[in-house]
């Protein structure tokens, strides 16, 4: 092996068996043509990013890694969902099921994404940038916010900073408030 790749170490947890893996066995097993340093960084990103997946879990407690001056590192073994998300990429399948699609909040925040993605792309579409005329600049602030778009990142399209734009806003949510 040459490239700490998630198959491979997922493989590797699964050779392992109960017994499990640390991170310092895991960055032995690879020859990747960087120092054991950043070879461990990666590894480890690719575990973390593995167990918010549900893919592997680890230990609960922290043992000391002979490997590494006795630094504390967590042992980790693959899961039931990691197995079958490795079998699935080796016969081909597209893995559709995660933890993170069963949760019940996800359809509505993926929905706030979506609105927040379009009012964005749509300024930008609509030719957004410092030269835009105030009124339609000052309209489409108000649009994206509402739509739940970041004051900052509402500003910087239109060259102005956060607290103009919430200004903006207050402004234009001001008659209404006030019959």
């Amino acid at each position: 092996m040459t490239r700490p790749l998630t198959f491979s170490l997922l493989d590797a947890l699964q050779k392992s068996g109960k017994a499990g893996l640390t991170a310092g066995d895991l960055t032995e097993m690879f020859d990747y043509p960087v120092d054991r340093v950043r070879r461990n960084n990666r590894i480890n990103q690719l575990l973390n990013y593995q167990f918010e997946s549900g893919r592997v879990r680890r230990s609960a407690e922290l043992e000391s890694s002979p490997r590494y001056r006795h630094a504390h590192t967590f042992r980790w073994f693959i899961t039931p969902a990691g197995a079958r998300y490795l079998r699935y990429a080796r016969e081909g399948v597209p893995v559709t099921w995660s933890p993170r699609t069963q949760d019940p909040g996800l359809k509505g925040r993926m929905q706030e994404a979506q609105a927040k993605y379009a009012a964005v792309r749509q300024a930008v579409l609509d030719g957004c940038g410092p030269g835009t005329p105030r009124p339609q600049r000052d309209a489409r602030i108000v649009a994206m916010v509402a739509a739940g778009v970041d004051l900052t990142l509402a500003g910087a399209l239109y060259g102005i900073t956060r607290e103009r734009a919430r200004q903006l806003v207050r402004a234009a949510r001001a008659p209404e408030d006030n019959p």
